[in-house]
């Protein structure tokens, strides 16, 4: 378990990503790169071919493609074992709380399986 947000962890979500077979089946079209911010913290993962070609811290300005964004307590809490209502869900983080999603939204919404996945897989690496 690598302290969350950290560069181990995302080097962590990037490797467990990389070795699934479903996450290469339904990203293998999503050629992005999707900085996520977690308060103060964030980083970039580069999307493309079904893998997550790279990551980095994004705290400094890096380009991007689609930014999700939201308060750390927001992800401590959508990201816990068991999140109450309206936390247990990317979408109703995105439309019921304080979380945002900037840039090209429509590609993170035509997108929204894999994205839906990789952030799965943030809660997985975290516990």
């Amino acid at each position: 378990m690598a302290e969350f947000p950290s560069d181990g962890w995302a080097q962590a979500v990037a490797a467990t990503v990389n070795d699934d077979a479903e996450f290469a089946r339904i990203a293998r079209e999503f050629d992005a790169t999707v900085r996520f911010d977690f308060g103060e913290d964030a980083y970039a993962f580069e999307l493309g071919g079904g893998t997550v070609r790279s990551v980095r811290d994004a705290t400094a300005f890096s380009r991007w493609d689609v930014a999700v964004r939201a308060p750390m307590d927001t992800w401590e809490t959508f990201l816990s074992e068991s999140p109450p209502p309206f936390y247990n869900d990317l979408r109703s983080v995105w439309t019921q709380h304080d979380m945002t999603i900037e840039g090209d939204v429509l590609t993170a919404i035509q997108h929204w399986r894999p994205l839906k996945y990789l952030v799965a897989v943030f809660g997985e690496v975290r516990r």
